[in-house]
């Protein structure tokens, strides 16, 4: 019996091309509010527990973001163009 033969890897769509040109641009402008979150919440005098509370809701949440589109990013990226 022979064995099966690989695959050729996928080619990347139109769409998802466009997908990952998108996701290049969009992961800095991601880190750079991620970075002025974190600065905000590091500064002692940055408010009140309410407005800390919001901007430490806010990291989570973009945290998700950036990871979801890291990934997606990475699945694009190994697509064949």
């Amino acid at each position: 019996m022979a064995a099966p033969q690989p695959q050729a890897p996928r080619r990347r769509s139109y769409g998802e091309g466009r997908e990952l040109t998108r996701l290049e641009a969009e992961l800095p402008r991601l880190e750079t509010r991620r970075q002025e979150l974190e600065r905000q919440l590091a500064d002692p005098g940055a408010g009140d527990h309410r407005q800390l509370e919001a901007l430490s809701q806010e990291l989570a949440e973009l945290l998700e973001t950036i990871s979801a589109a890291e990934e997606r990013w990475l699945a694009l990226s190994e697509l064949t163009a």
